[in-house]
């Protein structure tokens, strides 16, 4: 079975909201976090489109994806 955050997770890609579809303990793996989120329609495509993950008002540091 799936194990879910409790506390729930929010993202940003491109600076604009990001829908979370999962955020919890991934799969097979022992003390991996896995987080799924739909890339928002009018997100800039490029080679490093800036990524935010934030918990409790907390932001995680900034990483980033290639977006077609």
């Amino acid at each position: 079975p799936l194990s879910n955050t409790v506390v729930p997770v929010s993202a940003q890609v491109g600076g604009q909201t990001a829908s979370v579809l999962f955020a919890g303990l991934a799969p097979g793996f022992v003390g991996l976090y896995q987080v799924n989120v739909q890339v928002p329609a009018g997100t800039p495509s490029g080679p490093s489109v800036p990524l935010v993950l934030s918990q409790s008002g907390v932001p995680s540091n900034t990483v980033t994806v290639a977006v077609q």
